[in-house]
């Protein structure tokens, strides 16, 4: 049996592979990340989303001829690299499931490889936490942030959820300026009219905020990044909403906009700080905010165009320096080219994939778009 696992922040996802790439069953479970969660609550993440995947295939009278090959899991685990302990969750997933070898990788890998069969490349995620690598000849050469709440994640949803929260907090207590995002929040906690004080001469809205707050993880304040996108009146495609645009819509709540750029930008200095000249792309991102942030794509291919004219401008300069005229050969071969961006769902696909390459198999673009294609048809 082969199973590829995606545990992400707020969710994890399971399939259950052949040697041909064809997808045969799939679940879903909780949170797979142990830094975010604890390793308690991440194990039943993952142990639920593999348990269903494993029924889901066994009802499908999919797994027959299967259980005398040796079994290969791979485990795209957000936090894998600050976990201390990677291999108690690998031992669960290898109790659960019979497989005879579970790998553990990081989940961002797995999100690069669900996008493409190449073996280099860059990946942006953007969903609870926010990191960036840079792949080269099938493995991670570079990785930036990734560094989880309390030290980085640069325009995740917990940073965005974080400074909405703030920003809303900060009209209700008037030590910052109108946001919308302030009756959203009230709203969304039900919290009590203004005007009222406490004996500590707080407002008592502002005071059940902080009681609430403090009673959640900290990292739960992704959940709360939904405040700036609706404030900034950008749609989500989750439910339905119209393909998210490049701008910001002109009668948007300027707080908020002014938060999702500021997250854009970080997320787009992330990405800067893994690349290379030489590995023009593809990029590939993933993530709930990745995948509704305006402009992001834009900003992505603009940053790519910026380095390579500022690579013709120096091929420009030596060329003028030498005489030998070298200064158009050298601005024809950096012409400014977009990278290719591929906008995935998640990684499950790519643990597929390198769950096949663990296991020997050789993922040419056939067997990529197979595990694609009947993975969305398990999904449906």
């Amino acid at each position: 049996m082969l199973i590829g696992i995606d545990a992400g922040g707020t969710s994890t996802r399971a399939v259950v592979v052949d040697r041909t790439g064809r997808c045969l069953g799939y679940g879903a479970g909780g949170g797979g990340n142990p830094v975010a969660l604890g390793p308690a609550l991440a194990g039943r993440g993952i142990s639920d989303a593999v348990r269903m995947a494993i029924r889901a295939a066994r009802d499908a009278g999919s797994t027959d001829g299967q259980a005398a090959l040796p079994g290969v899991a791979v485990l795209a685990m957000a936090g894998a690299s600050s976990f201390a302990a990677p291999g108690a969750m690998a031992a669960q997933v290898r109790e659960i499931s019979g497989v005879d070898q579970v790998e553990v990788v990081s989940d961002l890998f797995a999100m690069f490889t669900s996008g493409s069969p190449y073996q280099r490349g860059y990946v942006l995620v953007s969903g609870t936490g926010a990191a960036a690598l840079r792949i080269e000849n099938d493995r991670v050469a570079a990785a930036a942030d990734g560094l989880g709440w309390l030290l980085g994640d640069a325009g995740s949803g917990f940073w965005i959820g974080h400074r909405a929260v703030r920003a809303a907090l900060g009209g209700l207590s008037g030590h910052g300026p109108a946001t919308v995002m302030t009756g959203m929040l009230r709203e969304r906690l039900g919290l009590p009219p203004d005007g009222e004080r406490t004996p500590r001469g707080r407002f008592v809205a502002v005071e059940a905020a902080i009681e609430t707050f403090y009673q959640m993880q900290p990292i739960e304040l992704a959940a709360f990044a939904s405040l700036a996108f609706d404030a900034a009146k950008v749609p989500d495609p989750k439910f339905g909403g119209a393909t998210v645009s490049a701008q910001f819509d002109a009668d948007a709540d300027p707080v908020a906009v002014e938060i999702l750029t500021d997250a854009r930008q970080q997320l787009i200095d992330t990405l800067d700080a893994v690349r290379l000249p030489d590995v023009p792309g593809p990029v590939v991102m993933g993530g709930t905010v990745a995948k509704r942030l305006p402009g992001l794509t834009a900003a992505v291919i603009a940053s790519f165009a910026r380095d390579a004219a500022h690579d013709a401008d120096d091929a420009d300069d030596a060329g003028n320096n030498t005489g030998d005229g070298a200064a158009g050969d050298a601005d024809d071969s950096t012409a400014a080219t977009a990278p290719e961006v591929i906008i995935v769902p998640d990684g499950v696909a790519g643990a597929a994939v390198l769950t096949l390459r663990q296991a020997g198999v050789v993922v040419d673009r056939q067997v990529f778009d197979r595990v694609a294609a009947t993975l969305a048809e398990l999904r449906v």
